[in-house]
């Protein structure tokens, strides 16, 4: 049994089993074996194993592979049997990528346990026989079929916002909603708002350079604490190493007037071309006057107390900002040809990159509203704010309920509203802070059939992965597991390294579930 614990210490340690590119001796024997010597040096009985069974010393890794198919298997199993268990469920889908541009799929279930808790667990990564809204909806259809009971469970889908995955009219929502009738597309918090709209302007041959382009100068920064020191003293401003969520558009603009100074080895000449490149320059002043207004929409919009009219609110001021950057474009321009180039600019390519720009700034309007396009959910979470219930208790929303019976007609409308006008009335309920605790505490004390409705509507709200960070939700399973693609896949079992690191359910590593699992394995 000491191999298993090894390798599920590696795994929840997150350390790779082996590494393809080590060599393997005596000095070196890789990580797991070197931790199996580092046991067997204080457990006699492991050594004595070691060194004289001639039938299971679980060193191999066709071994070690097996084990973590069985972890796999058992952890599968045990998601299928929650989501059983599960009234309603949602599903996140995002494309993702490691250091080594590997492509996958990596699929998220959220659903409720039985008694209320909200989970999010990761299912797999899948490689789909290609990258078009036919392909990806297909492989996501194919494993919704595989825990899904009936159709009506799945009540929303979450996607990044490229266009073949979050697009209206023939993208992946519009596919899966044809099979799925109430899987209602939403943009979740955790699919960060300036990276959606970076996908949406890649069809841009420029900006399909601009940006790794941008990758490169803060990879370049970084790498040497002399670099970053020098940095400091010229800039006074740091730029932060490349991240998934983040581009330091202001960094690069410093970076731009100071990098001469800090030329230390070969590669800075070419990034120091690339600051006096007129089209680098352009798309990074573009850059830095729309983002600014990505990120206060984006912050604006984890707020706790936001509702449909707010939404609407931050949407039309964000459009009204863009598009008065879209009027400045000409401006813009007239700076980045202040830039001294070694090519004289042609007119038509000036007028092709205006063109250009103000088409970046239509993308932006238009994906931010179809993100933000579905906002009945929001309503329906209104309903459940505690603060709000005195001011219910005399003033009953109507508004708010009109539009969540309308999002799910499935409800009964009379017995919800005198449910909700009991739940303004009682002050029990008040001292509530967020859906999941009033969704617990119904649970707990027995008020399932007596509020049969509200707690239907409260399962839904909580199934659903918010557009804003509601309490309790600031955990993100699809942020962790972007995190650990930062890592290479040099593993033969990414799925199962990963759905072993990532849940967090200590029931699922019952050792001998999986023992049993490789015992019945053929040829074991």
């Amino acid at each position: 049994m000491n191999s298993v614990q090894k390798i599920l210490q590696c795994n929840f340690s997150t350390i790779s089993l082996e590494k393809k590119m080590e060599i393997k001796n005596k000095e070196n024997p890789g990580v797991f074996r070197g931790l199996i010597n580092f046991s067997s040096e204080l457990d006699s009985v492991l050594k004595c194993h070691i060194e004289n069974s001639s039938v299971f010393k679980g060193l191999s890794k066709s071994i070690q592979n097996d084990l973590l198919e069985c972890c796999l298997a058992v952890c599968q199993q045990r998601i299928k049997n929650e989501i059983k268990q599960a009234e309603y469920i949602s599903v996140m889908a995002d494309e993702t990528t490691d250091v080594s541009a590997q492509f996958q799929l990596s699929i998220i279930f959220r659903y409720l346990l039985s008694d209320g808790t909200p989970v999010e667990r990761f299912w797999g990564f899948f490689n789909p026989t290609g990258h078009d809204a036919k392909s990806l909806s297909e492989c996501i259809i194919f494993n919704l079929e595989k825990v899904l009971e009936s159709p009506d469970m799945l009540i929303c889908q979450s996607y990044d916002g490229a266009n073949v995955m979050s697009g209206r009219l023939n993208g992946v929502q519009k596919i899966i909603n044809n099979s799925y009738k109430n899987a209602h597309f939403i943009h979740c918090y955790a699919h960060q708002l300036n990276l959606i709209l970076i996908q949406a302007t890649s069809q841009n041959r420029e900006l399909r350079i601009f940006f790794p382009n941008l990758t490169d100068i803060t990879n370049f920064c970084s790498n040497s604490p002399q670099r970053v020191t020098v940095l400091d003293k010229i800039v006074k401003y740091r730029v932060f190493r490349s991240s998934n969520t983040k581009w330091n558009f202001k960094s690069r603009i410093k970076l731009n007037q100071h990098l001469n100074q800090t030329i230390a080895i070969n590669q800075a000449g070419a990034l120091n071309r690339m600051l006096n490149d007129d089209k680098f320059i352009f798309w990074l002043r573009v850059f830095h006057y729309l983002m600014p207004h990505v990120d206060i929409l984006y912050n604006q919009l984890q707020k706790q107390t936001m509702d449909p009219v707010e939404l609407s609110k931050a949407i039309f001021r964000f459009e009204e900002n863009i598009l008065k950057e879209r009027q400045n474009i000409d401006n813009i321009v007239e700076t980045s040809q202040n830039h001294p180039t070694k090519k004289r600019r042609q007119d038509d390519t000036i007028e092709t990159r205006k063109i250009a720009a103000k088409e970046v700034c239509d993308i932006f309007i238009v994906n931010v509203k179809e993100c933000f396009d579905y906002k009945n959910h929001l309503n329906a979470s209104h309903l459940f704010l505690s603060t709000e219930f005195p001011i219910y208790e005399n003033n009953f929303p109507n508004d708010h309920f009109s539009k969540t019976v309308e999002a799910y007609p499935f409800l009964d409308v009379i017995k919800l509203k005198t449910e909700l006008q009991l739940f303004y009335k009682r002050t029990d309920f008040r001292d509530m802070n967020s859906s999941v605790h009033l969704l617990k505490f119904i649970v707990e004390n027995n008020l399932t059939m007596v509020f049969s409705e509200s707690y239907k509507l409260l399962k839904i709200i909580s199934t659903v992965p918010m557009t804003t960070a509601e309490a309790e939700r600031s955990f993100s399973t699809l942020k962790r597991i972007k995190t650990f693609l930062r890592n290479s896949m040099t593993e033969d079992r990414l799925t199962s390294n990963v759905i072993d690191r990532k849940t967090d359910d200590q029931q699922y590593f019952k050792l001998q579930r999986r023992s049993n699992k490789q015992v019945c394995r053929k040829k074991r």
